[in-house]
């Protein structure tokens, strides 16, 4: 397993302040997801959803 650690509020000095408010909605989502008992390709496969549809409205935005 590999782990990653993110500095979301060096992202929001950087100007990603939407992307690290995603990823700390994901962090949330996961963490509710393990509460609630969630295998973790069950997590996983929801955040790849969030991931993507984070990505489309981000790329809407630059538009």
């Amino acid at each position: 397993m590999i782990r990653i650690e993110i500095d979301t509020n060096r992202l929001a000095r950087l100007g990603f302040a939407e992307f690290a408010k995603a990823l700390e909605s994901w962090e949330r989502t996961k963490q509710e997801a393990v509460r609630r008992g969630l295998a973790v390709h069950e997590w996983t496969e929801n955040l790849d959803g969030i991931k993507r549809a984070e990505i489309r409205r981000l790329e809407g935005a630059q538009r």
